[in-house]
């Protein structure tokens, strides 16, 4: 039926993403402005490509102009100035950096700071960074929806232990082949290794060495 079922030992409490970004960037949901290899290399995201001055107090990261969010509305240097900004509200890795002052442009976010940070583009990597429509934001800023621009789109979520997401049409890169995916969370692997086995999850990740001894029977389990 084209539906994928993980097991994780990660709850979620929430929507906010400084909190639980890693689940919903791992399930597909939410993106950053650069992206990781599996090497570790740095890469473009919903960033091209990005550039720092002379002095190294400011930076510049120019976005990609075909970005849609999963409420429809495109993705501006606007929406990623109060995403950043919101991100800097929150105890995340962001409120580690010098941040003086950001100013939305013509397709490209400037980041002036009050001294250099040489590891920016990697703290913009961190899903507590991740971009989300300002729709997602009550008055308060409290993030009450999640609307990101990931292959994926939540359509329900219940924690702290499961939610499920569809794919997007209209997502900005390779659309996803699968058609809807859903996370499940065991907090022992002995646990998941069993959701594994009854068919609640396709797979089971992060088992624990003391589990092994059961998977003789699960064929389907990613250690």
């Amino acid at each position: 039926n084209n539906h994928l079922t993980v097991g994780g030992p990660f709850e979620f409490t929430s929507l906010n993403p400084s909190q639980n970004g890693y689940v919903f960037t791992r399930m597909g949901v939410v993106e950053t402005l650069v992206d990781v290899s599996p090497e570790g290399e740095l890469l473009p995201g919903l960033a091209t490509h990005w550039e720092v001055s002379e002095d190294r107090l400011s930076w510049r990261f120019y976005l990609r102009d075909d970005v849609v969010f999963h409420d429809g509305r495109s993705m501006d240097a606007a929406s990623v100035v109060n995403s950043l900004e919101g991100a800097r509200q929150q105890h995340g890795t962001l409120t580690q950096v010098p941040v003086d002052q950001l100013q939305a442009g013509d397709g490209v976010i400037e980041i002036t700071l009050s001294s250099p940070y040489h590891l920016l583009p990697a703290v913009l990597a961190h899903y507590a960074n991740v971009v989300i429509s300002p729709d997602s934001f009550d008055e308060e800023g409290r993030v009450t929806q999640l609307l990101g621009s990931g292959p994926f789109r939540l359509t329900s979520v219940a924690p702290p232990h499961k939610l499920r997401v569809e794919r997007f049409e209209e997502y900005w890169g390779q659309v996803a082949s699968i058609a809807s995916a859903e996370y499940l969370t065991g907090h022992r692997g002995e646990s998941r290794v069993l959701q594994a086995r009854s068919g609640q999850t396709d797979i089971s990740y992060t088992i624990d060495p003391a589990s092994t001894g059961i998977l003789s029977r699960v064929s389907h389990v990613n250690l």
